[in-house]
């Protein structure tokens, strides 16, 4: 077995079975693109995996992945691996769409059932209810805040002290009480949260160790390993892991765990990256995390990466996932991301100057002359522009146009269907075929008298304005006086719809001439 990092060392060069980061694969694919050669290693491969596709979402590196496919030699098979993709047959499409026809292989099933958890300072409780649908009910804000006052009751209870004024009726009354305010939540959730050790003592009392304990910060798993020193009776050694630390220690760390030397691994989110180091537990310590921009939640398919570090196949009857109660956050945030969903793969592919570097001086084999070698040659820019053009984004974006082009067809010819079933033939036709012919009668009648009023309307409609136009020829003789009288001007438009325009008359025009009526306007003084 062949190991390529990023450094580009290498372990066991003659192995069958390569393994290295995308990001050199995504170099070699560079220098192989177009070329034929038996030389190249690549030509060397029958088959490509790449394991968590869903990278190719990533903002930082989901062009390199998108490449890897784009470039991949077609006589190598790819196959993708991925447990947090929701649109794979848009996936399998565009692979399809640029190599040759892609198989898509699902399953639902989890060969170790997971179950969720959720800690607080003095309990660990289910998340969900029995059906796995809602938010434990124990868990509500409502319920954590009458809690208090129901283990005071039972206290008082079980003392059989009589003359008590506390009832259970006035338990009753508390929860009915008010909606909970910011700064009531606030201070519930604050006053819920746990520490380290006393997690840890919950998993311990439950057998849910060796556990993976995720915190979005380096300094943060340096410092939960010292609380080791402060819950010994658990006998729960724990170490961190993240990128900071030296490769070895990581590498020793890994090994320790897998043989169950070590209880609880602290570790940042990377190591949910693909690393084997599976567990009877994954306890994630925030839903939140900080970023370029500030704290940002976590996305589902962030979240389910994680938890998939849970349960170990052939070792494990059921994994544990355990979310732990933040100042910020408490059980109903939980939920609300693990009912969301998956979330589809999105293209992040961009063009950067050493892509179009990379790209037109790439491997090309052209021959010179029939007895001549091969040699290499750069890309044409037609040959780079169509590479480019064969992005995820592309071909996702094209589908959902043509989508949205037959479904607005669909639509239209729908609204010609209706508008044809509400015309006034249609209408009679129907009307004919269902109704009796007196009652048919009757509503020829009514149509009669109503186009009848319409017509009257119109006819008065007439004599009223000839009426408003003879009282306005005096006012239009006297317009030099200053006093500018205002008209009504109407006008149908093309659907036969009547419109009303107010006016002010400024004066008389033998012609339309535009600068004229530009003098009239800017000229009176009405309009200072």
């Amino acid at each position: 077995m062949l190991a390529f990092s990023q450094e580009t060392s290498a372990i066991n060069r003659d192995a069958q079975v390569l393994i290295m980061t995308t990001e050199i694969l995504h170099n070699m694919l560079y220098q192989s693109v177009g070329n034929v050669s038996s030389g190249s290693g690549l030509f060397c491969v029958d088959v490509i995996v790449l394991d968590e596709v869903h990278y190719l979402s990533d903002i930082s590196r989901g062009t390199v992945w998108e490449e890897i496919v784009i470039y991949r030699p077609k006589e190598v098979q790819l196959i993708c691996l991925s447990t947090t993709v929701a649109n794979p047959d848009e996936l399998a499409g565009w692979i399809g769409q640029i190599h040759v026809k892609t198989e898509l292989v699902t399953s639902s099933k989890r060969p170790v059932p997971l179950t969720w958890h959720f800690s607080t300072k003095t309990s660990l409780l289910p998340l969900l209810d029995e059906k796995g649908t809602n938010m434990n009910r124990k868990l509500s804000l409502n319920y954590l805040r009458v809690k208090p006052y129901k283990e005071d009751w039972s206290k008082r209870r079980k003392s059989r002290k009589h003359g008590s004024d506390m009832s259970y009726d006035n338990i009753g009354s508390m929860s009915q009480q008010p909606p909970l305010s910011k700064n009531d939540i606030n201070a519930i959730q604050r006053s819920q949260v746990p520490q380290v050790n006393d997690t840890l003592w919950h998993l311990k009392a439950r057998d849910m160790l060796p556990a993976i304990w995720f915190i979005f910060s380096r300094k943060g798993c340096d410092t939960a390993v010292q609380y080791g020193d402060s819950c010994k009776r658990t006998s729960a050694r724990g170490c961190s892991h993240h990128a900071g630390c030296l490769p070895l220690w990581k590498s020793f760390i890994e090994e320790l765990f897998q043989r169950g030397l070590v209880k609880v691994v602290f570790a940042t989110e990377t190591l949910a990256a693909g690393i084997n180091m599976p567990a009877r537990t994954a306890v994630i310590s925030s839903l939140s995390k900080r970023s370029d921009g500030g704290r940002i939640h976590l996305s589902s398919n962030e979240l389910l990466q994680m938890a998939g570090h849970a349960g170990r196949r052939g070792t494990d009857r059921g994994g544990h996932v355990v979310l732990v109660q933040t100042p910020y956050e408490g059980a109903e945030e939980c939920c609300k991301i693990l009912f969301v969903g998956l979330e589809p793969l999105v293209s992040q592919f961009t063009a950067s100057y050493g892509m179009v570097l990379n790209l037109l001086a790439g491997a090309k084999v052209t021959n010179r002359s029939k007895e001549s070698d091969e040699f290499l040659a750069g890309r044409t820019l037609e040959e780079a522009r169509k590479l480019v053009e064969q992005s995820f984004g592309n071909y996702v974006g094209s589908n959902v146009m043509l989508a949205a082009k037959e479904e607005l067809d669909k639509i239209q010819k729908e609204i010609e269907v209706l508008t044809s079933a509400l015309s006034d033939e249609a209408i009679d036709r129907k009307s004919r075929k269902t109704l009796s012919q007196p009652a048919y009668k009757e509503i020829v009648d009514l149509q009669e008298e109503l186009r009848a009023e319409k017509h009257v309307r119109t006819e008065l409609w007439k004599q009223m304005e000839s009426r408003r136009i003879f009282a306005l020829k005096p006012l239009l003789k006297e317009s030099e006086s200053g006093q500018l009288p205002f008209l009504c001007l109407q006008y149908k438009d093309f659907e036969g719809v009547q419109h009303s325009v107010p006016a002010v008359f400024l004066g008389r025009v033998d012609s339309l001439n535009g600068s004229k009526l530009e003098t009239m306007v800017f000229c009176d003084d009405s309009f200072s």
